[in-house]
């Protein structure tokens, strides 16, 4: 797991914002060892956050139709892919251009680029034939334009914000992160 090999090879102590979290992620460090065999002490700050955020979002209607989607872009930089292969980007743009056609012209289609992603060479323009929106604005500032998300990679901080909304989502899972049964369930 990217959490346990690299986010946890070198605090001593690594903060959660809440008990359920803090649980996960000594049920992570049981799993897998972090670089260094660093074994850091999870601690709960029960930050409502999160919680907080669920109960605003489920007070909004559910949209009974499914207008405008937003698609995710994963960041096309190398520093973000340690824990996938080698030259995975073409592929997961492949993926982006594909699952973009597939939606084109049955929703508004909208792309949200990532900060370290082709916002900063291109400015998304390569999506611009498969979409009916660019938007260069961050995910938390945008998110609320959409009935729906698609996340061609799913460990994002995005994909963290977008499940507490009341939106519907559609992830891909590629078999590289570890997800346990409990997580997976809760997912689908």
């Amino acid at each position: 797991s990217r959490i346990a090999d690299v986010e946890l090879s070198l605090p001593h102590k690594h903060l959660v914002e809440t008990k359920g979290s803090k649980e996960n992620f000594e049920l992570i460090l049981q799993r897998f060892n972090p670089v260094g065999g660093n074994r850091p002490e999870i601690v709960s700050v029960e930050h409502e956050g999160y919680y907080n955020q669920w109960k605003q979002e489920q007070a909004k209607p559910l949209s009974k139709e499914i207008k405008k989607v937003m698609f995710i872009e994963h960041p096309t930089i190398y520093a973000h892919d340690h824990d996938i292969p080698s030259g995975f980007q073409p592929i997961l743009l492949d993926l982006a251009v594909r699952i973009l056609k597939c939606l084109k012209g049955r929703f508004h289609v909208m792309i949200s680029l990532h900060p370290d992603g082709l916002k900063n060479c291109d400015h998304g323009e390569i999506y611009r034939p498969y979409v009916d929106e660019i938007l260069s604005k961050r995910f938390e500032h945008v998110y609320e334009e959409a009935d729906a998300f698609v996340f061609g990679y799913f460990p994002t901080t995005c994909f963290g914000f977008a499940l507490p909304t009341n939106k519907r989502m559609v992830y891909f899972d590629y078999g590289f992160n570890f997800l346990d049964e409990t997580t997976r369930e809760m997912l689908d």
